[in-house]
């Protein structure tokens, strides 16, 4: 177990104090859709961190986030001492790397399968500008996270503009999005990835912005994604072609061309998605059929043995049909539950709190608009995809993570999502009376 010093206290306030100067100097002087909520984030997610690192120090008592820090650092002792053993090692995957560290007598826990000994190697640069601190690197790790979650704050702002108070709740005052997006953890650095995708893509494609930039970075955090949390990448696969597939429809005025061209295109998408997820899958040793069914059952063995906070979806048919009849349950789980009932401990009890929330905005947003939900959402082809999205990941994790506590960080990426898309329409049905009244003599 980790013991906090003085040392580690002095590590974080400066860090923190001093990118918070920073900080705010940048939200005086700058004026930029969002400067305002700045420095609220930066603090929101410090504060993240901080309750993060002190959860799995003293509340788990150890944990992913510990040992990936332990790992690293062995790692990282390698460079002082065999400089040139450290940069090989970089270099190898996870089944070349074990004789060169028996060679080197270092045992590292995390480097036995590809994502793990992948999140130690891309960690490695942050552990030692953490100086080598357990909350050193916490607060980096909670510093990149804000970037993340900014990115996602002035996208929603862009789509959902006057809106800035409510869209920054949705994307810094969600309790377990805030802490388990905020530590050394993978969900840390995916979200993040995934937070710059969204953006991306969203600015290239309705705001017709191409930069040198864009086109080094996406295959950068594609990349880095791809190796962490492949099921991420291949979830927002269906966004990408659901939203060019209606946006491309958007653009057609004529009706006839509209209704000879839309059929072709549905057709070159839907082909085009199949064979792009079939190839990411079945390129991907984790993910193809061939390994999906064992691991699929490996997570239901061991994450039911993590404590009080399992749950399970029935009898399990490890088959695609089997799969299949277990969408509606696996996507409320992750949605919807645990129900307070479920709580076994203080923190999934926090969880099932956001669930009871999640419920009953979902259930005031059908009461409200009704049927007019699709009509409402289908004006933006963004958010359409956005909704597919939130679906398809929340059937992916649901199935598989089957213990609340793992399920509250894999589904970090869709909550803000789906919350979100929740309330936009809302947002527009209310437009819509407003109108409506406005036109009543």
């Amino acid at each position: 177990m980790i013991q906090l010093d003085i040392i580690d206290w002095g590590i974080w306030l400066f860090l923190a104090v001093t990118v918070g100067l920073l900080m705010y100097l940048y939200q005086r002087t700058s004026n930029f859709p969002g400067s305002p909520y700045l420095v609220r984030g930066y603090l929101l997610k410090v504060f993240g961190g901080l309750s993060f690192a002190l959860i799995y120090i003293y509340y788990y008592g150890g944990g992913d986030s510990i040992e990936y820090f332990r790992s690293t650092s062995t790692l990282n002792e390698l460079l002082a001492s065999e400089p040139g053993t450290y940069f090989k090692l970089l270099s190898l995957n996870h089944e070349e790397a074990q004789p060169v560290l028996r060679n080197a007598n270092k045992i590292i826990f995390y480097s036995h399968t590809a994502e793990e000994w992948f999140m130690v190697k891309l960690t490695s640069p942050f552990i030692f500008l953490g100086f080598n601190s357990y909350l050193g690197v916490t607060f980096l790790m909670s510093l990149l996270s804000f970037f993340g979650s900014f990115q996602l704050f002035q996208l929603m702002n862009k789509i959902l503009p006057n809106r800035m108070g409510l869209v920054f709740g949705i994307n810094f005052l969600i309790p377990t999005s805030l802490i388990w997006t905020s530590g050394l953890l993978k969900d840390t650095i995916t979200f993040t990835c995934f937070a710059f995708l969204c953006s991306i893509f969203y600015t290239i494609l309705y705001e017709r912005k191409w930069r040198l930039f864009h086109l080094l970075f996406i295959p950068f955090i594609v990349y880095i994604t791809l190796n962490l949390k492949a099921y991420i990448i291949i979830s927002f696969a269906p966004w990408i072609l659901i939203t060019l597939l209606f946006f491309t429809a958007s653009t057609i005025k004529n009706t006839v061309v509209k209704y000879l061209t839309v059929p072709i295109i549905i057709v070159i998408m839907v082909a085009s998605g199949y064979l792009g997820i079939n190839y990411m899958i079945q390129n991907n040793q984790e993910y193809n059929t061939e390994n999906l069914f064992s691991k699929i059952r490996g997570f239901h063995t061991w994450h039911t043995q993590l404590g009080g906070s399992a749950y399970n979806l029935g009898e399990m048919e490890y088959t695609e049909i089997g799969l299949l009849k277990k969408v509606p349950a696996a996507i409320n789980v992750s949605l919807f539950r645990p129900y307070p009932w479920e709580s076994g401990s203080a923190l999934v009890l926090l969880n099932s709190f956001e669930s009871m929330c999640m419920i009953l905005l979902v259930v005031w947003m059908f009461l409200k608009v009704r049927l007019r939900f699709f009509k409402h959402l289908f004006k933006n082809p963004f958010l359409i995809g956005g909704l597919v999205f939130c679906l398809f990941f929340a059937f992916s994790i649901g199935i598989t993570s089957y213990n609340f506590g793992a399920l509250s960080r894999f589904k970090v990426p869709l909550t803000a999502i789906f919350v979100f898309i929740m309330i936009y329409v809302i947002h527009q049905e209310r437009i819509s009376k407003s109108k409506s009244e406005e036109r009543i003599p």
